[in-house]
């Protein structure tokens, strides 16, 4: 079993276990997020993300994928955290209404940081180091 995220419109999150029939529809999922967001200009409200770890992530929205390439890694030292610092970049881009592309970038390159420190929480980095990483990585202004 896995966990589903689901991110609610009124900003409450709920995880629960997600059935193998779930995962079963999404092809090669390493973890799938479901979330939830409020904003009528971004379709019905529901997005599918698949994280693969190393081969980058899947944003899947209105049946149709968008594939996230894997931010390069500085070293591999601990993976504990790297998903909430994914969702941390995922929440960011949807709270402040960054295309998909660049909303999965965003936590692709999140996760990269984060693998390359120790523990779960011994990451900080200023949004100016974040935004030059990003640059840097995908070659484009984030902030």
């Amino acid at each position: 079993m896995r966990t589903a995220v689901m991110v609610h419109a009124e900003g409450w999150i709920d995880a629960r276990a997600a059935t193998d029939d779930w995962l079963k529809k999404l092809p090669h999922a390493y973890r799938a997020e479901r979330l939830y967001y409020k904003d009528a200009a971004r379709d019905d409200g529901r997005a599918w993300i698949v994280t693969r770890g190393a081969q980058g992530s899947q944003v899947w929205v209105d049946g149709e994928c968008q594939t996230i390439a894997a931010a390069p890694i500085r070293e591999a030292l601990d993976p504990t955290g790297c998903g909430d610092a994914y969702r941390a970049g995922l929440l960011y881009g949807i709270v402040n209404n960054l295309d998909w592309q660049t909303t999965g970038q965003l936590g692709s390159l999140m996760g990269s940081l984060k693998i390359a420190r120790k523990g779960g929480q011994n990451h900080q980095f200023s949004r100016d180091e974040i935004g030059q990483y990003y640059y840097e990585n995908f070659g484009a202004r984030i902030f």
